[in-house]
């Protein structure tokens, strides 16, 4: 199986499931004619596994399709989009299978596909086949039969339609060659007669209705039977219809019965011959009383009542009322016939009036039943879909596009929604179905309608994040189109994954800054302790030397003492440095470690209760430097007050250790709500920042002056991570010699959360 061939996973995700349940055949084919997706409804139709299936091409499973016309087809799918064609599949057993396929063209990545969409209609299909041979086998015995069958315009007396008895007796008898629109006139050489006959006839088919009368032929060979009805459409009479049965040879007339009989009960499809007056069954055939399961016998003592338990004699009036009247040819509709043995099953009926014999109904029954099965396994697919609709996590809800008087998108109304996005957005679902964007958001500009309404318009599905303030949360957005002018979204709440993202960038950068600190800060002391140790060993081994040579030279080793002592004395000096120094790193290290550990415990936190004990806490402080420490009215957030307590003891203590020496301190802790977040500033005038140096600040064991200051470098790097950890964030704002605002941003308390709490676990 060629993986790049595969249709990506992505790209109706939300709708996987659902294609593997519906029975239609579903395939992805690229330009090339090759199959890139293929639903599992394929496999079961057509019997080939989905890996046989992604090696094969549109002409593999379609036998009819010219590889040569490919091209041509392909630039068909562009240019219209979306069409219904007809055509044939082949199994893999080799058989064929009547498919009516939905061609719709999409796109993924940039890539134009079809999207082609299989019905099986093999047994609609054999159905259609069945009624038709019936109808052309019924138009070929009245073509066939000797009755005389025409019908003749009732203001013109031209020839509307004739059968073939009409046209041959005509040309034998006078020579004449029958067409449309002939004249009375120009039809029998006898005018007046025969135009007098004609106007006496309509007159009183007008007054009585229909009525027989003989009529013999000129020549005086052959007697007919006429039989005048008037023709009418939407209560208009437009016509007369002649049915002329040649009554001088009766075997002529039982012939052709008899031929009609044998059709009729070969006929695949259920024929009922029944009498229009009493509705007694005169003949039905082979495949009704197989279905049915009575014998013909049982079944001239019942009626077509019996076997349509919905009806009751006065609907089935009312149902052939118009045959009677002669106001239609035909009737069609659809009922249940019960069998024998109580049993339903449905049909279609296609009830005439039989021509030449007017005083019988005749009935053609297509069986419904596969069709029904069908519509039920829709209508089991479509629940599917709406049940999936209405499960699934992520918020899907469908739009219509408005527009204005000339033809913008200018706005877009929601048509459903999810339980998700009622649960998520907290607003019920009637009181969003039908309203608009812009009243609904609360918006001048509907959002995303340049987004969403190429979609509408084109087809064409697009997908992008976004992060939606009033909720505080981060968004993937799938945006397809069910139809034209309409369009779905399929929204996923990835706000964990952005903070997981965040927090892993976080955790990448300090695992970067320790790689550091490992590589460098702590190979520095090292280097340190290695070089030194090498200087004593150096001195011993030169004492060694003098001891050694003692014998021969008693006071010889004092020069050699005195030269090394002191040296060894600042070699074990910068040795106590260095390891003094990596202990320091060592220990700001694991207070990180454990810092990016602890429990987080969520609250609604009081800053001003807060960030009042935090200026306690420092209040020697703040009266040895003499600066000026002022709180304004700070807003709540939500978070853990530990570690909040913990990020601005940090921050007050370093403003109050870098004021500037010989300046009046100024330190005031201010804040707002801004965009839903709760923003707070810690200003001074101490000695400020370099602007190269601040975005070094919060890296670890980074110091500005270390010469001048105590600490590790750990206690900005701390407050960085501890507000990565509360969803929060920091930056700073200095100026050299003037001072420096550092702003904390943390979430606001969320509406409903009161004075809960949450448990977090580091």
């Amino acid at each position: 199986m060629n993986e790049d061939k595969m249709i990506p996973e992505s790209a109706f995700q939300p709708l996987r499931h659902s294609l593997d349940s519906i029975t239609d055949s579903v395939f992805w084919i690229d330009r090339h004619a090759r199959l890139v997706y293929a639903n599992r409804a394929v496999s079961s139709n057509l019997g080939y596994s989905r890996e046989e299936l992604l090696e094969m091409t549109v002409f593999d499973i379609d036998p009819q399709f010219d590889p040569a016309k490919w091209q041509e087809h392909w630039q068909e799918i562009l240019t219209r989009n979306s069409f219904v064609i007809e055509t044939e599949h082949r199994t893999k057993d080799g058989r064929s299978i009547s498919v009516e396929v939905t061609v719709n063209c999409v796109e993924w990545n940039g890539e134009k596909y079809n999207c082609a969409i299989a019905r099986d209609i093999s047994e609609r299909k054999r159905a259609e086949a069945e009624i038709e041979k019936t109808r052309v086998v019924l138009k070929s015995i009245i073509d066939s039969t000797a009755d005389f069958i025409w019908a003749v315009d009732s203001e013109t007396y031209g020839l509307l339609s004739w059968n073939r008895a009409v046209q041959d007796h005509f040309r034998q008898e006078y020579g004449i060659h029958v067409r449309a629109g002939m004249s009375l006139e120009e039809l029998h050489p006898e005018k007046e007669e025969w135009i007098r006959f004609w106007q006496t006839s309509y007159r009183r088919v007008l007054q009585e209705g229909p009525y027989e009368q003989e009529y013999r032929i000129s020549t005086g060979t052959r007697i007919l039977n006429l039989n005048f009805r008037l023709l009418a459409r939407d209560d208009r009479i437009f016509g007369i219809s002649v049915f002329g049965k040649d009554i001088t040879d009766h075997n002529d007339a039982l012939e052709q019965q008899g031929r009609l009989a044998r059709v009729v009960e070969e006929s695949r499809n259920e024929i009922y011959i029944f009498d229009a007056e009493n509705l007694r069954f005169v003949q039905v055939n082979r495949s009704a009383r197989r279905n049915l399961g009575y014998s013909m016998e049982e079944l001239r003592f019942l009626t077509p009542l019996d076997i349509k338990p919905e009806h009751t004699v006065e609907s089935f009036a009312r149902l052939v009322a118009p045959l009677r009247q002669e106001r239609q040819a035909a009737v069609e509709f659809a009922t249940n016939h019960q069998r024998k043995d109580g049993s339903l099953y449905p049909v279609e009926v296609h009830l005439q009036l039989l021509k030449g014999t007017p005083s019988f109904f005749a009935a053609i029954i297509l069986d419904l039943t596969e069709r029904k099965r069908a519509e039920e396994s829709l209508r089991e697919s479509e629940q599917k879909l709406s049940a999936l609709f209405a499960s699934m996590t992520e918020m899907v809800v469908l739009h219509e596009l408005l527009f204005d008087a000339h033809g913008r998108a200018v706005d877009y109304r929601i048509t459903d929604c999810n339980r998700a996005f009622t649960q998520i957005t907290g607003m019920p679902r009637e009181s969003v179905l039908g309203r608009k964007a812009t009243d609904l958001y609360a918006s001048a500009e509907p959002p995303y309608l340049e987004t969403y309404s190429r979609v509408a318009v084109t087809g064409e599905p697009h997908a992008f994040e976004t992060y939606y303030a009033a909720m505080e949360k981060h968004f993937f957005i799938s945006v397809v189109s069910p139809g034209k002018n309409r369009f779905a979204t399929i929204t996923a709440d990835i706000t964990a994954i952005k903070q997981a993202e965040k927090m892993l960038a976080a955790k990448n950068k300090e695992l970067e800054q320790i790689v550091y600190v490992a590589s460098h800060d702590l190979r520095s002391p090292l280097v340190n302790v290695d070089g030194f140790s090498k200087e004593i060993e150096y001195s011993v081994e030169e004492i060694q030397k003098a001891l050694d040579c003692r014998s021969e030279n008693p006071n010889g080793i004092d020069p050699v003492l005195q030269k090394e002592l002191p040296e060894i004395g600042s070699a074990l000096g910068h040795i106590r440095k260095s390891t003094r120094q990596m202990d320091a790193l060592l220990k700001g290290l694991l207070k990180l470690s454990r810092c990016g550990r602890a429990a987080l415990r969520f609250q609604i936190v009081d800053m001003n209760d807060l960030v009042a004990g935090v200026a306690s806490s420092v209040e020697f402080q703040s009266r040895k430097s003499g600066a000026d420490l002022q709180i304004g009215d700070l807003p709540p957030c939500w978070g853990d007050s530990v570690q909040v307590t913990q990020v601005f003891a940090n921050l007050l203590g370093n403003a109050f250790k870098f004021l500037t020496p010989g300046r009046p301190g100024a330190i005031r802790i201010h804040g707002r709500i801004e965009q839903g977040r709760s923003v707070y500033c810690v200003e001074d005038n101490g000695i400020g920042i370099l602007r190269e140096h601040q975005e070094k600040i919060f890296e670890l064991f980074h110091r500005l002056n270390p010469s001048k200051t105590d600490g590790e470098g750990l206690g900005l790097t701390i407050v960085h991570q501890i507000l990565n950890r509360l969803d929060g964030e920091i930056r700073v704002d200095s100026t050299p010699g003037v001072g420096s605002r550092f702003y904390v941003s943390l979430p606001c308390p969320r509406p409903g959360t009161g004075g809960e709490t949450k448990e977090s676990e580091p």
